[in-house]
């Protein structure tokens, strides 16, 4: 089995928990947002894709959160 090392580039990350990848929330009274998955393996590729990249702007969380702070802002991202 290959062992792979996480390193994450997406400033909304939070944790990992077995196949889940909890994030910044994308609204008020959340304390995460959670992408699930159907196993580990399945999770990494998309930390590899997406958090773990400098591509995690594609990630849907990563734009919901970015939108968020645009809104809030007035700042454009």
């Amino acid at each position: 089995m290959e062992r792979i090392e996480l390193r994450f580039k997406c400033p909304f990350f939070i944790s990992l928990y077995r196949n889940n990848i909890y994030c910044e929330p994308i609204g008020e009274d959340m304390l995460s947002t959670a992408a699930s998955f159907k196993n580990k393996r399945d999770r990494d590729e998309y930390i590899k894709d997406f958090c773990g990249s400098h591509c995690w702007q594609g990630c849907a969380i990563a734009r919901a959160n970015l939108q968020k702070y645009d809104e809030n802002s007035g700042i454009n991202i």
